[in-house]
């Protein structure tokens, strides 16, 4: 989670809340459903991010490799903890 936008071409850099990295462990095969079903290497995959601050934020997921097929994305939910 970013409070700006990131710069086009930059690498993006700090807190994972979720991982899912095949140099990891996961994310080898094709999954549907949450992604906290999957992901892995518990110090990247707390999945709690606080806010600090009100207005717009935004949320980076961070796709790497030297290929790419394909990536798709809905139904993401954010949810308030109590």
């Amino acid at each position: 989670m970013l409070n700006s936008l990131p710069a086009p071409g930059n690498d993006i850099t700090g807190t994972v809340y979720r991982n899912i990295n095949t140099w990891d462990g996961c994310g080898t095969t094709a999954f549907g459903g949450k992604v906290s079903s999957i992901g892995c290497n518990a110090g990247k995959n707390g999945g709690v991010f606080t806010a600090t601050t009100t207005g717009t934020m935004y949320l980076v997921i961070k796709c790497g490799g030297k290929t790419v097929n394909s990536l798709s994305v809905d139904k993401v939910e954010i949810r308030k903890t109590t």
